[in-house]
């Protein structure tokens, strides 16, 4: 499963169909700890996360007043989220920590996935929608990936309604910043098609 291609939605009623399409029986109404949604197959998503079914026009900015939007540190929640998910799944996951001892160096992955006669070091990224003007398209940039130090590479998309979650092929999107790369990482992004406002 991969990212062959990252379709952005351009109505709310697209959102609508998909989710009657992949999601499990969820009432839409509970809290976002009850909602995990598993289906590996749909879409080539590893795993998708309804956050909330009302899209509306929000003045140009599509994640007011949604229930994530007022959450600081937004990112090292949802990399959580998806570390929960694949424990949902089955797979023991232990933490970098754990592996290394106290006072170790972080590794540039996030946790090891333990299962039958397997260990994958997993790096998990994040990112949302943003607007650029000067191309009139929606994109989203996950930052500082360490392509080198990883087995998996798990993209968390965050979006105003739902959050997904795909296994990344190492092939789409990736760019590195030169010598930088080693130290900082680099991008994966996607872009949307250019003048289309609606996300």
């Amino acid at each position: 499963m991969y990212v062959g291609f990252l379709e952005f939605p351009n109505s709310a009623a697209w959102f609508e169909r998909q989710l009657e399409e992949c999601c499990l029986d969820i009432p839409r109404d509970v809290s976002v700890s009850e909602q995990a949604v598993l289906d590996p197959n749909a879409f080539q998503t590893y795993a998708s996360l309804l956050l909330d079914n009302r899209v509306a026009e929000r003045n140009g900015n599509p994640y007011e007043g949604t229930p994530l939007s007022g959450i600081s540190n937004l990112g090292k929640l949802l990399e959580m989220v998806v570390r929960k998910l694949d424990e949902r799944r089955g797979a023991v996951t232990v933490d970098v920590q754990d592996l290394q001892g106290k006072g170790k160096n972080k590794t540039p992955y996030d946790y090891v996935r333990i299962e039958v006669g397997k260990e994958t070091r997993v790096e998990v990224k994040t990112g949302r929608l943003s607007w650029n003007e000067s191309k009139q398209n929606w994109y989203v940039v996950f930052s500082d990936v360490k392509f080198e130090e990883h087995d998996q590479l798990l993209l968390g998309f965050y979006l105003p309604n739902k959050f997904d979650v795909y296994v990344h092929n190492g092939k789409r999107g990736p760019s590195k910043h030169g010598k930088r790369t080693g130290t900082t990482g680099g991008t994966v992004s996607f872009n949307g098609p250019r003048n289309e406002k609606d996300w």
